[in-house]
């Protein structure tokens, strides 16, 4: 029996050169993403990086219990009551600082001297709780001001603070009150 040719292979197809259509900024950009640019104004307020940060070899060993240190020391939670956390309370005469000069010595008192001979400043906002007196009673810091120094000496001005009481109506109250205090280089 004769064995059949095999068929001839078929000619090649011509190659054709397709250029794809540009692309559109929207196809670029994967979905979920956004493009990164530099700001056009930068704010002058950027608090610098905080220092003082040491990071030590033992807390990437992976030793420890979780959410703790890498000792195995567990991290502690305050157990601060709820009475302690700033709350609203409404009033209707508000408290005004009575000893404003003895503040302001107090500012140049604990103002950190390395940090106002290094030209440091900065503003710490303080939640001050002023009893029906109108004698303060705590201090909290709510927003920092990028130094530890700088709001550990702003609760210390907190504290020199006297005020008239607050009323609501008729009664005196308890309130807490937001106060920045501003450290200024001379």
């Amino acid at each position: 029996m004769p064995q059949e040719a095999p068929p001839p292979e078929p000619p090649p197809l011509p190659e054709l050169e397709v250029e794809p259509p540009p692309a559109t900024e929207a196809e670029v950009v994967p979905r979920g993403f956004q493009v990164l640019a530099i700001p056009d104004v930068v704010p002058p307020d950027i608090p610098p990086p905080s220092t003082g940060v040491e990071i030590r070899e033992a807390d990437y060993l992976g030793e420890g219990v979780e959410g703790g240190k890498a000792t195995g020391e567990p991290v502690k939670v305050s157990t601060e009551s709820v009475e302690a956390a700033p709350t609203f309370t409404p009033f209707t005469v508000a408290p005004v600082l009575k000893n404003a000069e003895e503040v302001q010595r107090a500012l140049e008192r604990y103002y950190p001297p390395l940090l106002r001979d290094a030209g440091i400043g900065g503003t710490v906002l303080v939640w001050v709780l002023i009893d029906e007196s109108g004698k303060v009673i705590g201090t909290q810091v709510n927003t920092s001001s990028g130094y530890e120094e700088l709001d550990q000496a702003a609760l210390k001005v907190g504290g020199v603070m006297r005020f008239s009481p607050a009323y609501n109506r008729d009664q005196r109250v308890r309130v807490w009150v937001a106060l920045p205090i501003a450290f200024v280089v001379r």
